[in-house]
């Protein structure tokens, strides 16, 4: 029998350790698989991973998607993992054009208490530093001035506003919508209130425009919104 050399056993370790690599790497970033067992029952039936009832969010834009972790049994959907959410209390239910957040039905929404993480323009942070700045400033908040506008939604040159979420009380997400934030005519504000204005004579037009409450921020907590909020 031939004798197989160091230099060839050296080779074989390292190609069979390589493969290994790969597997766990593929295994890792949700690309290879085994999990097959979510049960999507329609947009009012939920959906069921794991022993465990989902229902849905909608699309709220509070979250990161981070990995496949599953499919559904046909094949239809894919399950990703929400970035900020190790428990997987939260998921995304991912199709080829669309998705949507998925939240365990038992979950028990956090809407008031210590403010734990905030997210905004999709970017989350738990630093003790900006949770302090925003405790503040809702400690503070009154109408300062108004304005109206055509779109909240739309970033100009007197106008850069971002949608703000708070989680409270060491929740995955931060789920409790708390208006806008960011600059009005150069001046760092939060809204206090946003009313929708409509034409009288057409009930299911679209809003012809905003009337927006502003708390002008006091100038102490800019510096520590800028390193968090990009406008």
């Amino acid at each position: 029998m031939k004798k197989i050399s160091g230099k060839t056993i050296t080779k074989i370790a390292f190609t069979v350790a390589a493969i290994a690599c790969v597997f766990v790497w593929l295994f890792a970033n949700g690309i290879v698989f085994t999990d097959n067992s979510a049960v999507y029952r329609g947009e009012e039936g939920g959906l069921i991973w794991r022993g465990r009832s989902y229902v849905s969010m909608g699309n709220p834009g509070n979250y990161t998607e981070g990995k496949r972790i599953a499919k559904t049994e046909d094949g239809s959907f894919n399950i990703k993992e929400v970035v900020q959410d190790d428990s997987h209390t939260f998921i995304v239910l991912r199709s080829f054009l669309d998705q949507r957040l998925y939240v365990a039905e038992d979950y028990e929404f956090q809407t008031e208490g210590e403010l734990t993480s905030v997210c905004c323009g999709g970017r989350y942070s738990r630093k003790e530093e900006l949770l302090q700045a925003i405790c503040e400033i809702e400690s503070g908040k009154k109408s300062d001035f108004v304005y109206e506008t055509e779109n909240l939604f739309v970033l100009s040159e007197n106008q850069r506003l971002k949608m703000i979420y708070y989680g409270y009380n060491g929740s995955p997400l931060a789920t409790q919508y708390k208006g806008y934030i960011g600059k009005v005519n150069g001046k760092w504000v939060i809204t206090v209130n946003i009313t929708a204005i409509y034409d009288e004579n057409d009930e299911y037009s679209m809003p012809l425009k905003y009337s927006v409450d502003c708390y002008e921020i006091p100038k102490e907590y800019i510096s520590v919104l800028e390193k968090f909020i990009r406008l």
